[in-house]
């Protein structure tokens, strides 16, 4: 997968023209505060302009198609964490699809209206611009939500109070108060021992 990184905070913005071949290529973005990946799959479906509903072709556009010069791809915008991983908050999907876009139009508003309803509710449940905190776990270390361990991956409960941290098979494994800094693990009276 190619991958490139970019920081875009006001509109408009050019994205990379995807052609055919290309079969996957993400970009990551900054949008409004938030980190985002954009990416773009090929179809591999053989979708063809008549299966689409709702949307008027001319008679270029699927000239153009029947001699391969455009296709369909599949546009994937979804919310990313402090380290780039994917954002996981429970109870939200924060991947948001456009399934039939054409490789001959321009991205840019189809990705900002995804973008926008992913913030718009991460916004409406004050999840933060940028996570960060602790957590005690099992052996009573203190990790930082950066460096959780390997083959470890967490889930957030959308106040930001719980961490959820599971196993690479996914299976949740600890339950722990989340600790926006150091100084509050102290505070509840808690020793703080930091895993590096």
């Amino acid at each position: 997968m190619n991958t490139s990184s970019v920081k875009c905070i006001n509109r408009p913005f050019t994205f990379l023209r995807v052609s055919a071949g290309s079969e996957e290529l993400s970009v990551v973005i900054e949008y409004r505060g938030r980190p985002f990946a954009v990416t773009f799959v090929e179809d591999d479906c053989g979708l063809n302009p008549d299966e689409v509903q709702d949307v008027e072709w001319t008679e270029d556009e699927l000239a153009a198609f029947s001699r391969g010069e455009w296709i369909f791809h599949h546009l994937r915008v979804s919310a990313l964490d402090s380290n780039d991983d994917a954002l996981e908050v429970l109870g939200m999907d924060l991947n948001a699809w456009e399934s039939t876009f054409p490789s001959f139009r321009n991205p840019n508003d189809m990705i900002y209206q995804l973008c926008d309803k992913l913030c718009d509710d991460l916004d409406a449940c004050r999840f933060p611009l940028r996570l960060s905190g602790f957590f005690v776990d099992q052996n009573g270390d203190t990790r930082d939500l950066k460096q959780v361990g390997k083959d470890y991956s967490f889930l957030i409960d959308q106040a930001c109070k719980w961490v959820h941290v599971c196993d690479r098979n996914n299976m949740c494994f600890l339950v722990a108060v989340m600790y926006p800094t150091l100084q509050d693990v102290a505070k509840s009276g808690l020793v703080v021992n930091l895993i590096r």
